[in-house]
Formats: structure tokens, sequence, C-alpha cells
């Protein structure tokens, strides 16, 4: 993984619907370790346990992904400085 142009990058949102939770955090350090360098904020996508498990700076759940009260404690759970978006 490589961020060539970070000029005008603002936030990066991590996507993987298909591979298993080992693999989603070992991708996720990876990218974070890039993302961190160039100070911009990772999202992970639909994925808080993964999000918590590297300290990403935030994460994106749809609208569909989880109930309103699941969604509510996992900001909870999550510090207030997360971006959190849904």
């Amino acid at each position: 993984m490589k961020l060539t142009n970070p000029a005008g990058v603002t936030v990066v949102q991590y996507r993987d619907k298909s591979n298993d939770t080992g693999v989603l955090v070992e991708n996720s350090r990876k990218l974070h370790q890039i993302t961190k360098k160039y100070n911009v904020p990772l999202l992970i996508n639909d994925r808080v346990d993964v999000a918590l498990a590297i300290g990403a700076e935030g994460v994106h759940l749809g609208q569909d992904d989880m109930s309103l009260v699941t969604t509510l404690h996992a900001k909870n759970v999550m510090c207030t400085d997360v971006i959190f978006r849904i």
C-alpha cells in the first residue's frame, strides 16, 4: 500500500467486504501507518471492532449496517475524538 499523491487528501476510508477479520486488521494497520505519516484520518468501513483494534481515527457505518442502539453503543465505546459517519 502506498499513498502516492497525498496533496489534497483529507480523509481515507478503508472498505473491504470480502476478507476475514484478521486480514482486515492487518491491512488496516498497514494503511494506518501510511495515513498517519501524512496526518490524514483513516475511517474503517462498517467495522467498529477493526477501527478500535488499530486505533483508527474513525468509522463509517451505513444506515443498514447496524441498529441505532448498537450504533450509539459503538459511538460511546470509541473516544470522543473519533470521526463517526453514518
